[in-house]
């Protein structure tokens, strides 16, 4: 008998390598009389891994999830962008940031939307780094709301500071003063930008090693000091007369100042045209 069932079962696997998977109809016995095909006796057994659940394509597509039809805007996004919007009339190099002193709820708009934030104001911040300017919303080049909103400005910009104590008169200029980045809304007197040059400045009062150069410290320097003797020349038509005259004030170029006559001691005024130079007014 055990012969018999191997012989069958050699005549089995030499039918299965004769004819097409597909096609076979040959059958075999189990013990418990039932039927099974050669596909089904050939077929490797595939087990899923644990814990995966096996879906057909159908079921996976339509159970993917949604995109979201709206989302939603936070202050940080809306603050990041008006900064943005205000950075392209600063000096290069500056970093704006700013915070909301009030609490600003989401904005909800269309998730494929275009948005914008902007304000017509100016940047005007007081010397505290307050600023209270109207921000408008736009959406799809709608427009969507606005807020009057108190903001914190942090400006931070690269500035000149004194290398060492500096006495009233110095000239600020390398190596007296260097450059170095600060928040100016942090300090009085707004500091001055780096990008200034400062050679044709001179201060008006001391400044400790370490300070901020600010606009209260300095003053342009004069082309013509208090005292100084000066060519003042009296123009009419095509003549010209020069006279030494003293001035009696500090003047920059295009300034009035007020002159004295050495000789006669007779005042009159003029305009600063150079160094040590007025052209007397008729």
């Amino acid at each position: 008998m055990n012969r018999l069932l191997a012989i069958l079962l050699k005549l089995t696997l030499a039918a299965a390598l004769l004819l097409p998977l597909g096609s076979a109809r040959l059958s075999a016995r189990k013990s418990v009389g039932a039927t099974i095909s050669l596909d089904q006796l050939l077929r490797p057994i595939q087990i899923p891994a644990k814990g995966v659940l096996v879906k057909d394509e159908k079921s996976a597509v339509a159970e993917k999830p949604e995109q979201p039809s709206h989302i939603r805007i936070f202050e940080d996004k809306i603050l990041s962008r008006l900064a943005e919007d205000i950075s392209g009339d600063l000096e290069e190099g500056d970093k704006l940031e700013l915070t909301c002193k009030a609490d600003l709820r989401p904005i909800k708009i269309p998730s494929d939307a275009e948005w914008v934030v902007y304000t017509e104001d100016r940047f005007s911040p007081d010397t505290r780094g307050n600023w209270f300017p109207l921000v408008v919303l736009e959406v799809n080049g709608e427009f969507q709301e606005s807020w009057r909103l108190p903001l914190k400005v942090a400006l931070f910009r690269t500035v000149h500071m004194a290398a060492y104590r500096l006495a009233r008169g110095d000239s600020p200029k390398s190596p007296a003063i260097k450059p170095v980045v600060c928040n100016i809304y942090q300090h009085r007197g707004r500091p001055i930008s780096a990008t200034i040059d400062l050679s044709e400045y001179e201060l008006v009062q001391p400044v400790a090693e370490g300070r901020f150069i600010s606009w209260n410290d300095v003053t342009r320097r004069p082309d013509v000091r208090r005292g100084d003797m000066v060519d003042a020349v009296l123009k009419k038509g095509s003549l010209s007369i020069s006279i030494v005259a003293q001035s009696l004030d500090n003047g920059v170029v295009g300034q009035t100042i007020s002159l004295r006559n050495i000789r006669s001691r007779q005042e009159f005024s003029g305009v600063v045209s150079g160094i040590k130079r007025v052209e007397v007014i008729n």
